[in-house]
């Protein structure tokens, strides 16, 4: 079962729709539903689900962003080079790779 932060992280790169005000990005599904925020200052975002509740943050620095769950574990990281997202879990594995076009 994957873990908490990962999903939402995971619900975040496949949203479907997602608005942003100020620093604050909502994400709904595919029929509207409202399914979480993630909220940015100064290169941390902190992660909530829709009901409000606290699920991990994910830090940013010099194109490397390490993701944390609830308890400030780490869960892996994602580096952004040339366009492509390369994910890799908190042992370092190889995960996959996003592109964007």
């Amino acid at each position: 079962m994957p873990r908490p932060c990962l999903a939402l992280l995971l619900l975040a790169l496949a949203a479907p729709a997602a608005a942003q005000s100020g620093g604050t990005t909502r994400f709904y599904d595919a029929t509207g539903r409202y399914q979480g925020r993630a909220e940015e200052r100064q290169g941390t975002t902190r992660h909530y689900d829709a009901m409000g509740r606290y699920q991990g943050r994910s830090e940013t620095r010099d194109g490397t962003t390490r993701h944390y769950d609830s308890l400030g574990r780490y869960q892996g990281r994602t580096e952004r080079r040339d366009g492509t997202a390369h994910r890799y879990d908190a042992q370092g594995r190889y995960q996959g790779r996003q592109e964007r076009r």
